[in-house]
């Protein structure tokens, strides 16, 4: 007969010998739980975002599209879509992340 094992309540610390506090670690660990926090929300933001791009190029059967200095791909075999800044020469030209379209851009 196997006998399930109960969690053990953990002891008190004995007066004076409790652990010691470090506020700093305690306040840098909350500012990295906020930020984490937000970051995954806006993960979820960022995937119905490029669930949508990725239909509204599915529906018109393009495999990439340019626009404003942009081209948008899908990925060939898998569902991903890419989203690069198409280089001008500048220093500032680079990819951009998945789904992300340019701020006041709202046409599909």
């Amino acid at each position: 007969m196997v006998t399930k094992k109960t969690k053990r309540q953990q002891q008190e610390h004995l007066p004076g010998l409790e652990p010691i506090r470090h506020i700093e670690i305690e306040e840098a660990a909350e500012a990295y739980i906020a930020a984490r926090d937000q970051r995954m929300a806006m993960t979820k933001v960022e995937v119905e975002q490029r669930t949508i791009l990725m239909q509204a190029m599915s529906v018109r059967d393009l495999r990439e599209y340019k626009y404003d200095g942009y081209v948008v791909s899908r990925v060939a075999g898998v569902e991903k879509i890419k989203v690069n800044q198409i280089p001008t020469g500048g220093a500032d030209a680079g990819e951009r992340d998945e789904g992300e379209a340019p701020e006041g851009d709202d046409q599909f």
